[in-house]
């Protein structure tokens, strides 16, 4: 992947709303979902609720962008939600952690 963006360069002004959308539900969506579930259906609480909820909350994986540029399928926008993900994540991660201990 860092071969394919130093080739390519990753645009951050140029952010679609598809991306928006993917990293929303990625990064704030899904950990919320995951959180609502294990609290308040199974009553799960303390650290394995913040356990639960980080694992949720990790930016996208770089096999979604192994597996695109394998089959030659929205490469540019799989290493694009790899990054910009991932910056997302390193400003959300810590809100997440404070927000599930002091619940």
């Amino acid at each position: 992947m860092g071969r394919y963006l130093g080739g390519r360069g990753i645009s951050v002004r140029h952010t679609t709303g598809k991306e928006i959308w993917l990293i929303a539900v990625n990064c704030l969506l899904f950990p919320f979902a995951v959180w609502l579930a294990a609290e308040h259906v199974f009553g799960i609480h303390g650290p394995w609720l913040t356990y639960l909820v980080l694992i949720a909350a990790m930016p996208a994986p770089q096999n979604l962008f192994i597996v695109a540029q394998r089959y030659r399928v929205d490469v540019e926008m799989s290493a694009t939600l790899v990054v910009k993900s991932s910056m997302a994540a390193l400003l959300l991660l810590p809100l997440w952690i404070h927000w599930t201990q002091s619940g």
